[in-house]
């Protein structure tokens, strides 16, 4: 046996470190954009008491005890942590002024600014130290934050320096609203309702008989506003009268917003909402949104609306008249261990930390977008969690153990051994282990489903793992006596001492070739955990480990910093690195394509690594393409994939790296494919066959006579063009034929007009057209031929006449040969000359 003593491990991890010191800084900075997505920013104790979106997809709020500020850039599908070190007060109010510049008003009038989109944010200390509730810009640079004791706050320069401005009042101040830069109003206690005219220099009272509070402000033009709070209120006049359309026992208001459409909505305490459709004369109740209360919420002009608060983040995207959840709370407490049957589907389990911030157990089933809450423990708690069967599942406690039959949606909870909690590994419905290590640490078994334990003495265990129903192993993640496991041969029902490992979770890819998560490092055996090989991953302690196959697996620590290895996991590399100081992990779990974590801040967060095997259906998008027009094709998206090669016909254009392409294509269709390639190496590949219209050519002359006597009949044409599917002609004749490229046309009037396009499925050609001309001289003396024109024949005509048609040679004044009419005119010009 390859034993690995205490001694040669830390001798093995000195060495290791200076060197891993130097490869992280490296490795770090190469790390791809991978970001750990933040599951669970609301919780069952948050109060989301600031909002603000910059547009349709941009939005940033801040919860108000726990002071966790949190932004989505898709319109709040997903949702990101903004580490925010420097921000200490309550958080009560947030503003996204432009593209960079935010703000936060919070306790103890601290107003933090950032300049670099909410990445880092820094005090303005303005000139007060009371609790700032709003902070509301109506420009870039010009800006108000209202708090306790009726403090205004005002910034001329985009928050570089704040001044405080008299406000005539000692009440609480809330919601700010400008209709332009001048013009502007303030809400707040009591009634309270300010005006200014100027700006926001100097702000009057309103004497209302309004004395329920006030919380926000919001005008549709000049003249009509609305406030809320206790009552809604209108005002038709700019802000200088006020009159109560609305009010209700035991409501209050907190958020509001009416368009230009005379659509509206207000929302407030545990979800009470109502709305108008008549400019605010009229208010109705409408259900309930959700049962925890409305706290803030923004509006943009496209119609779409958030509201937040407690427990839910509601999303509308019809401008209030409908709503979805697009986020709910999950547990607080310390996230001790979570279970996924599949990528999307798990289960996590919660302790509590004190106060409100209740432990407990919550399922998904979108990947933690939405949980459920099943049980809450304010308590005692969960530490452990495993699900045999899709139905039967168990949950650990420090004293109980729950149990569900039906996928969690309900739990049984019975008290069979007191036990340090740390782990639950069940072979099947009935027959299963539970863990734990300190002082009272055992290993103790159940053949009944929990009913009853067996347990043995001072064998401890953070993590089990069972090669078969007969032989499995044990492991500690605290150093008693050096570094040991155990293993068992009969079930369970002993188990055997053995030194070398120590960690807190493992993996096995098969019954030979496993590893063991540990302190800065993993451990790996070749042959079933007869020996093992100690690996330095980094500074953290692994939390969980999988492997796909026999060389690419990961690791994540107890920073958060997520490891991938690409040969048995010898050596490691850093793809995701985590502010080290703020994260708190606990807990991990991986499935086929994320890995989960799970903090002591009672957050859930995600991210993709595209390991799981997967197979692409068809390509979809533009089936007909035109030349030269650009069309989309479009794959699976398949979850952490590394790449999309695509293939396209040639000489097409745009075989971007993506899910998504716009290529450009040639006159020539063909095969178009793509290979998608995901983290793990694995790949799959599909075709689409593509045909292509060409353009049609452009048109340049149209081929007939330019003269046509009246009556007679033109022949007209244009090259025929084989991608032509029609060409669309035009003439002043109202007897006309066509026939495809060419058109036969009937003289009349002075002149006959025709013009020609063609066009396929793809589009037209140019327009050319021709006048052809249509005289009408058969009645003139000069005419001598009777036809419709006078030109050479009719001198002809004329010579005959006089005889000389073939002896006229005196007469060719030209020299060309013939006598004809320029001859006339060389005879008229040497006449005119003299």
């Amino acid at each position: 046996m390859n034993h690995i003593t205490p001694s040669l491990q830390k001798k093995l991890l000195s060495t290791a470190h200076s060197v891993f010191i130097f490869l992280f800084l490296v490795i770090s900075v190469a790390a791809n954009a991978q970001a750990w997505q933040f599951l669970t920013p609301i919780k069952t104790n948050s109060e989301i008491r600031g909002c603000s979106f910059l547009d349709d997809q941009r939005g940033i709020a801040v919860t108000l005890a726990d002071g966790v500020v949190f932004r989505t850039m898709n319109g709040g599908d997903s949702w990101e942590k903004m580490w925010t070190p420097t921000v200490f007060g309550n958080p009560y109010g947030i503003e996204w002024v432009n593209e960079n510049l935010l703000f936060i008003a919070a306790s103890n009038g601290d107003l933090y600014r950032s300049l670099d989109g909410g990445n880092s944010w820094t005090n303005a200390n303005p000139p007060t130290n009371e609790w700032l509730y709003n902070v509301h810009f109506i420009n870039d640079v010009v800006g108000f934050a209202t708090g306790f004791n009726g403090t205004i706050l005002k910034t001329s320069d985009g928050g570089n320096s704040w001044s405080l401005i008299p406000s005539g009042t000692t009440n609480r101040l809330y919601g700010v609203h400008f209709t332009d830069e001048n013009n502007g109003c303030i809400v707040g206690w009591n009634g309270t309702i300010l005006r200014t005219t100027d700006g926001g220099n100097t702000w009057n009272v309103v004497t209302t008989s309004i004395t329920a509070s006030l919380q926000d402000v919001h005008f549709t033009d000049a003249n009509t506003g609305f406030a809320c709070g206790g009552v809604i209120a209108k005002t038709t006049d700019g802000g200088q009268t006020w009159n109560t359309v609305y009010s209700a026992a035991n409501s209050y208001f907190y958020v509001m917003h009416v368009n230009a459409n005379n659509q509206g909505y207000a929302a407030g305490n545990m979800g009470v909402m109502v709305k108008t459709t008549n400019g605010g004369q009229t208010w109705t109740s409408q259900p309930a949104i959700g049962t925890g209360d409305v706290l803030c919420g923004d509006h943009t002009s496209s119609g779409t609306a958030y509201l937040m608060g407690k427990l839910q983040i509601h999303k509308s995207t019809n401008a209030g008249s409908t709503w979805t959840v697009i986020k709910n709370a999950a547990p607080g407490g310390v996230i001790n261990a979570m279970q996924f049957s599949s990528d999307l589907a798990g289960t996590a389990v919660s302790s509590p930390i004190g106060g409100t911030n209740y432990g407990g157990i919550a399922q998904t089933t979108d990947g933690g977008r939405l949980w459920d809450i099943r049980q809450t423990a304010t308590s005692g708690g969960w530490y452990a969690v495993d699900f045999p069967t899709a139905q039967v599942g168990y949950v650990l406690g420090t004293t109980s153990l729950g149990k569900t039959t039906n996928g969690g949606l309900n739990w049984t909870f019975s008290s069979p051994t007191t036990i340090t909690a740390a782990c639950i590994e069940f072979l099947d419905a009935q027959t299963g282990f539970i863990g734990g290590f300190g002082s009272a640490s055992n290993i103790c078994k159940t053949t009944n489903g929990g009913t009853s334990f067996t347990c043995g003495t001072n064998i401890g265990a953070s993590a089990i793992h069972f090669f078969d129903n007969q032989k499995g192993m044990a492991i500690r993640s605290v150093q008693s006596g050096g570094d040991t496991y155990r293993k068992t041969f009969d079930g369970g029902n002993t188990w055997e001492y053995y030194n070398g490992v120590i960690g807190g979770c493992i993996h096995f890819l098969n019954d030979s070739v496993g590893w063991v998560g540990s302190f800065d490092g993993v451990y790996r055996t070749l042959d079933g955990a007869e020996t093992w090989e100690f690996f330095f991953t980094g500074a953290g302690t692994v939390l969980d480990i999988k492997f796909y196959d026999s060389n690419i697996g990961f690791c994540v620590d107890n920073y958060a910093n997520l490891y991938r290895s690409a040969d048995g996991g010898e050596t490691w590399e850093v793809i995701l690195q985590n502010n080290l100081a703020s994260f708190g992990a606990v807990s991990a779990r991986f499935t086929e394509n994320y890995c989960y974590i799970g903090s002591s801040w009672g957050e859930i967060y995600r991210t993709e690594l595209g390991c799981g095997t997967f197979q692409l259906s068809n390509i979809t998008g533009t089936q007909q393409w035109c030349e030269g027009t650009a069309g989309q094709l479009v794959c699976d998206q398949i979850v952490g994939a590394s790449s999309y090669e695509w293939q396209l016909p040639t000489g097409w254009s745009g075989a971007e790296n993506d899910w998504v392409i716009q290529p450009i294509p040639t006159s020539e269709g063909g095969l178009a494919s793509v290979t998608v390639t995901n983290a793990c190496g694995l790949t799959d590949s599909v075709s689409i066959s593509l045909s292509v219209t060409p353009r049609v050519d452009s048109l340049f002359t149209i081929a007939g006579p330019t003269t046509l006597c009246p009556g007679d009949t033109g022949h007209y044409s244009v090259p025929l063009d084989v991608n032509a599917a029609a060409y669309h002609w035009q003439t002043s004749s109202t007897q006309s034929a066509v026939t495809n490229n060419s058109i036969s046309a009937v003289a009349e009037g002075n002149t006959l007009y025709l013009n020609v396009q063609s066009e396929n499925f793809c589009g037209s050609s140019n327009i050319i057209s021709i006048n052809v001309a249509v005289p009408n001289n058969t009645s003139h003396p000069a005419n001598f031929n009777g036809d419709c024109q006078i030109n050479s024949l009719d001198m002809e005509q004329l010579l005959l006449h006089f005889g000389c048609i073939s002896a006229c040679g005196a007469f060719d004044l030209s020299g060309d040969g013939i006598v004809g009419v320029d001859d006339l005119l060389l005879f008229i010009e040497a006449d005119a000359a003299q």
